[in-house]
């Protein structure tokens, strides 16, 4: 019983990391026609737009630079932890639902996010999983079992003068089979 809670614990600790988020954002991207003290004043400028009442999507359509979203209202879809470069997913993590970043600085340029959503997945039952984590237990306590065995007669036919003694200690049957 005490392998299955430890075993339904790691499963529940993997479950926890399982969040999704669903995003929008404005990409403002720097280069030869803006730098980058520029791109974040014009994201600080279409934040205060976006909290004094103007569409965030409607904004991100006219000035976002991420062909990929734009159309879409800055609309990123659903990801979870690793998809996006850390100082994006750093900001998009620290947001509360329909939340507003402040200007975030990448690779690709300087960012505004908005946290759409957030999904969690529950861990499924304790008794619901039994039954797998039981038989994954058991298998895995056969195959130590065997592993010790197996270096145990290797040990001992490696040391006596035939298989009589290690099968003897091991409480195995001596078989013999016909030329093939």
């Amino acid at each position: 019983e005490e392998a299955v809670e430890e075993a339904y614990a790691a499963e529940v600790a993997a479950f926890e990391g399982q969040e999704q988020r669903r995003s929008s954002h404005i990409l403002l991207a720097v280069d030869d026609d803006r730098d980058e003290a520029t791109a974040v004043a014009l994201a600080a400028e279409l934040r205060e737009r976006v909290l004094a009442g103007e569409d965030f999507a409607a904004l991100a359509e006219e000035y976002s630079d991420d062909p990929g979203s734009a159309s879409r209202g800055g609309d990123l879809g659903f990801a979870v932890r690793g998809t996006f470069v850390p100082p994006f997913e750093q900001a998009l993590f620290a947001l509360e639902e329909g939340a507003l970043s402040e200007p975030v600085v990448s690779q690709f340029g300087v960012h505004l996010i908005r946290l759409e959503e957030i999904s969690r997945t529950d861990p499924p039952s304790l008794a619901r999983l039994r039954p797998s984590l039981e038989q994954r237990i058991r298998e895995r306590r056969a195959r130590e079992r065997f592993d010790a065995l197996r270096a145990e007669l290797e040990t001992l036919a490696y040391e006596a003068p035939d298989l009589a003694e290690p099968a003897q200690a091991l409480g195995l049957e001596i078989m013999t089979a016909g030329p093939f």
